[in-house]
């Protein structure tokens, strides 16, 4: 039986919610906003905290205790205090989940999945901190790895038939069809294309280069094809691929070397600009936030599957000694 331990104790929240991954770098006033949304939990030895299975719907700072983390019947770490378990399976929308159970008697700061998304809404500084620090582990696992580009852009299409400037209807069809915004409402979609610029390059042109500052450019490919080079990555993008979105909103350089292979035709826009319309349109944000919190679980997953060990981190496991 799981029994609530009463109390606000808002200062020793703030004080454990700093050790805990992401949130934690939060502004003092910031964290401190979000500690008021957290309750105790106190969860006796050999009781779940979460069910595989079952939505993820609540994320767990751990406070005291140990808590053992398994998936699709394989292990996938232990974790201990300063740890949050359960926050990248909530933001993703993770329908499979994990089992989290107590491995001792544990206590928590639970956050439901209503109060965090709530705390989103109220302060759109606390979503932008979370969104950036999601893209910048999107951008740090991509510079190892050799994933293909997400987006509506892998197979080849006849090029577009008419010469003339892209119109609004047609960029918010473009921008529908991007992985983030398939549900957008289409007057937030308008109000994000309408920040959007129509630009060209030629065969050969390059986009940009590995190393090149953060300075928040980003595109979605209308037609063409882009070589990407990184130091292992090797990847075309195609139509529909929103290229360089996760480095700008991660504020982090540029990674790999981009380099038209055809004509290339996109529209171009900047983080800022995307970011004011995220805060405008809730719904939205949440739906990028969640497909780039998906992104990095596809990426944890892969990386387990061949032996890399990185999913128990993600899902907010630290290496503990085993049980004696």
């Amino acid at each position: 039986m799981l029994i609530e331990n009463p109390g606000s104790r808002h200062f020793e929240h703030l004080l454990h919610l700093r050790k805990v991954d992401v949130i934690g770098s939060l502004p003092a006033a910031d964290l401190g906003l979000l500690a008021e949304y957290g309750r105790e939990r106190f969860f006796p030895k050999g009781a779940f905290l979460l069910h595989e299975g079952e939505p993820v719907t609540c994320l767990h700072c751990i406070v005291a205790g140990r808590v053992h983390l398994s998936r699709q019947g394989r292990p996938v770490g232990r974790a201990g205090p300063g740890a949050g378990v359960g926050g990248l399976g909530l933001l993703a929308r993770d329908e499979h989940g994990v089992n989290a159970v107590a491995e001792t008697d544990t206590v928590t700061i639970a956050f439901d999945a209503d109060s965090l998304l709530e705390t989103f809404e109220d302060r759109f500084a606390i979503f932008h901190h979370v969104l950036r620090e999601l893209c910048r582990r999107v951008v740090h696992r991509l510079q190892r790895e050799r994933p293909a580009i997400e987006g509506d852009g892998h197979q080849q299409r006849a090029p577009m038939a008419s010469e003339e400037p892209l119109d609004l209807v047609e960029r918010i069809v473009l921008l529908r069809r991007s992985a983030p915004f398939t549900h957008s409402s289409l007057s937030a979609l308008a109000e994000l294309a309408r920040g959007l610029h129509e630009v060209s390059y030629a065969p050969g042109e390059l986009l940009w280069r590995r190393g090149e500052p953060w300075n928040g450019a980003l595109l979605l490919l209308a037609d063409g094809v882009v070589d990407c080079t990184g130091d292992v990555y090797r990847q075309q993008a195609r139509r529909g691929v929103p290229l360089g979105s996760v480095e700008a909103l991660a504020e982090e350089p540029r990674w790999y070397d981009a380099v038209a292979a055809t004509p290339v035709l996109a529209l171009r826009g900047h983080s800022s600009e995307m970011l004011d319309v995220l805060e405008d349109n809730v719904d939205m944000g949440l739906d990028l936030l969640a497909s780039v919190a998906r992104g990095l679980l596809r990426l944890a997953e892969s990386d387990e599957c061949s032996g890399g060990g990185t999913l128990g981190r993600f899902y907010g496991c630290e290496a503990l000694p085993a049980p004696e």
